[in-house]
């Protein structure tokens, strides 16, 4: 596996069950929650928020349903960072400045030609892609206090076991818990990236 000039986060939103959305896609569960009065916020200096991730970040790569999805919204979240979807039905012309990549591999070129820096790495089936090939840095999971009993994971099967280190956890008033891991097998040089990189899973960007 070739040596990368980037690091990779991922930073995702999921049920306390381990869901990123519903079967059907459905997000509202994320928002649509009671009124209730949580435990104290505590922030953390080591767990970024979305606003302080934005800052550090310069692209992203999510798949064709996550971008769908965002496109629902009444506003672009991503400014300014450029945005890569993988997908291979998608046009070429895409709002918002978005590049498409037809699979995976393809993604991770343009990441290497366009000399990024920091990926933020968004939606089911791509976090899993980059996580098997050894290519995520830190993974952020922020846990909404819901229940949704099924739906689409955020993690998948890989290849070998990918060892994390705790760097902080930060709660808000919304009750949402944030932790912050170190991936430490996650570099080329890797004992394990052998085995990784020959076991990425085909990604189109379904998710």
């Amino acid at each position: 596996m070739p040596a990368h000039t980037w690091d990779a986060t991922v930073f995702a939103g999921l049920s306390v069950d381990g869901f990123i959305a519903r079967t059907d896609h459905d997000i509202a569960w994320l928002e649509d929650r009671p009124a209730v009065e949580h435990a104290a916020a505590r922030a953390h200096p080591d767990v970024p928020d979305f606003d302080s991730l934005l800052a550090s970040a310069d692209h992203m790569v999510m798949g064709r349903l996550t971008f769908q999805k965002v496109l629902e919204m009444v506003f672009w979240p991503y400014d300014p960072l450029q945005v890569i979807v993988l997908s291979s039905t998608l046009g070429d012309a895409q709002p918002h400045g978005v590049l498409v990549a037809r699979d995976f591999e393809d993604a991770v070129a343009l990441l290497d030609e366009r000399g990024a820096r920091h990926v933020y790495v968004d939606g089911g089936r791509t976090v899993q892609s980059f996580l098997a090939a050894g290519l995520v840095t830190q993974v952020v999971v922020n846990y909404v206090p819901v229940l949704i009993g099924s739906g689409i994971p955020l993690f998948g099967a890989l290849p070998a076991d990918l060892h994390l280190a705790h760097r902080g956890t930060a709660t808000t008033a919304s009750g949402m818990v944030s932790t912050c891991y170190q991936v430490l097998d996650s570099r080329p040089d890797s004992p394990h990236s052998a085995s990784i990189a020959s076991s990425v899973p085909t990604t189109s960007g379904s998710e």
